[in-house]
């Protein structure tokens, strides 16, 4: 009883930590997949803008749960932070309950070999990592920023959990198999997780039932290739660099990770474990295994611009649990007290806090970006006429709070901007790749320079590299002319408006202005 009030508590407290960052989140990514959403439940299909057929996103499992809320009445930045917050519940207490089983297990087995020693160790079934979870700055703001993140922790933290409970029970692991088949629909990444899976219960004689964690993928990429007539998402393709490149990104993110989600040393106590052999058991092979394939993974793709690490979170729950197995044995094998054991989680919880440091920079950004192109693009809705066709690099906030047809400038919802080479100069991943050529080719009657953003200093938005070709193309400069639009909530919108084209409500031409 004590410990399942333990384990609640951890999970409440990880619910609320997430609920804290509300005012930082949601990203701008997520209000993509909102658009994906609200397209489904209107009849359009599976995608951005209708009669396009592109998948643009990288986690159906979070558009179908989405849509579910949406369905349901509830406004779509509510169902993330709700579902996230559950997760973020769900993960605390799988990890806990992991935990708890290795060390009744644990203390089961001392217990016959030495009562007085197993005694002594009484105080580590303490749920640690389900603590160092709920306490995880990095974590938390994730929850808030959406994106599924959570979705797939909470997924591969309930699939650890079940598996461990199956091998002590020598049952099959069924229900462990169905969590992970779910995880790899929020990310297809998991697909490493099922594989070490496979592998240690085809050594148990039980590879048929985990053969189910391949099944809900599998069916997606049947359906991705008949719908989109892709075996990957456009956004994999376009942020794809040369692999040296993308190495180089890749090694930066895991550092930067490390000092900020501990993943660096997580990964090298998970594969400590692993210098038991067989002994390690099955399923801290298999979840030590994938953690390692995920990180390298991870590594290979160059990681991501998101801050704190974000597509290192998923797998934090497992590597929290992995880590304190690993820690546990090294204390445990210098015989290390209560105190020392006690001392040590204190230390970790501490070095966890290093991200609560940003809480005023990330609520800060949110202001400058979400809210802004929130604002952007309801005043749009309201400003023009509908058909009227946007090019922008920001296409969620806006994309979504306008309704109006986007070009992608950066190529994530489109298959024309994925061909054009990547530009190296760049420093922003996943921003490499741009096609003024394109863009103009659409023909779109507003262009929004700087994602709509404003500067201090003339020409009054922030210049990106990515459209630096596209500012400077001459088409850009005969055909357009730069205006001014008031945002109610927010400062006046610098836009660029095709000749011809029917200008927008309350706009007014700038001085030179072509």
């Amino acid at each position: 009883m004590k410990r399942t009030l333990l384990l609640v508590l951890c999970a409440l407290l990880a619910g609320l930590h997430v609920a804290s960052f509300r005012d930082s989140g949601p990203l701008d990514d997520d209000f993509i997949h909102y658009r994906y959403a609200r397209n489904l439940l209107a009849g359009e299909g599976l995608v951005y803008q209708p009669g396009e057929r592109v998948e643009g996103f990288a986690a159906p499992l979070w558009i179908l749960v989405l849509a579910a809320g949406m369905r349901l009445g509830v406004e779509p930045w509510t169902v993330s932070l709700l579902v996230s917050a559950l997760c973020a519940a769900l993960a605390a207490f799988a990890v806990g309950a992991f935990w708890n089983l290795r060390q009744e297990q644990n203390g089961s087995a001392a217990g016959r070999a030495d009562p007085e020693r197993a005694q002594a160790q009484g105080g580590s079934a303490w749920p640690i990592p389900a603590l160092l979870l709920a306490g995880a700055p990095a974590f938390a703001f994730h929850g808030a920023a959406g994106l599924g993140t959570l979705l797939l922790a909470a997924l591969l933290a309930l699939w650890l959990w079940r598996y461990e409970a199956a091998v002590q029970a020598d049952a099959p692991a069924r229900g462990a198999a169905l969590f992970l088949g779910l995880a790899t629909l929020a990310r297809a990444e998991a697909i490493l997780f099922a594989l070490f899976f496979l592998r240690e219960e085809r050594r148990r004689g039980r590879a048929l039932p985990a053969w189910l964690a391949f099944t809900p993928l599998a069916a997606w990429w049947v359906f991705r290739w008949i719908y989109y007539g892709r075996f990957l998402p456009v956004p994999y393709l376009v942020k794809k660099l040369p692999w040296a490149a993308d190495l180089g990104y890749g090694l930066r993110y895991l550092l930067e990770s490390t000092w900020t989600a501990g993943v660096g040393l997580l990964l090298v106590l998970a594969l400590s474990l692993l210098r038991g052999g067989r002994s390690a058991g099955p399923v801290v092979r298999a979840a030590a295994l994938g953690f390692a394939a995920h990180v390298a993974y991870v590594v290979a793709v160059g990681g991501d611009y998101m801050p704190l690490a974000r597509f290192f979170v998923p797998t934090l729950p497992l590597g929290l649990a992995l880590g304190c197995l690993a820690a546990q044995r090294l204390l445990e094998a210098r015989g290390a007290g209560s105190f020392a054991r006690g001392a040590c989680l204190g230390l970790a919880l501490i070095l966890s806090q290093v991200p609560q440091r940003q809480r005023a920079e990330l609520r800060a950004l949110h202001e400058q970006h979400e809210q802004r192109w929130i604002a952007v693009g309801r005043a749009l809705a309201r400003a023009v006429e509908p058909g009227t066709r946007v090019a922008v690099s920001a296409i969620g906030a806006i994309g979504y709070e306008s309704g109006l047809e986007l070009v992608d400038v950066l190529g994530l919802t489109n298959t024309a901007v994925l061909r054009a080479p990547p530009d190296l100069a760049i420093r922003m991943k996943g921003h490499h790749r741009h096609d003024a050529e394109y863009v103009l080719a659409r023909e779109p009657d507003l262009v929004l320079p700087g994602n709509g953003l404003r500067t201090a200093e003339p020409p009054g938005f922030p210049v990106y590299l990515w459209e630096r070709d596209l500012l400077e193309h001459e088409g850009l400069r005969s055909r357009y002319e730069l205006m001014e639009m008031s945002v109610p909530g927010s400062y006046d919108l610098l836009l660029l408006v095709r000749s011809g084209s029917r200008r927008p409500l309350n706009a007014r031409p700038l001085a030179g202005g072509r």
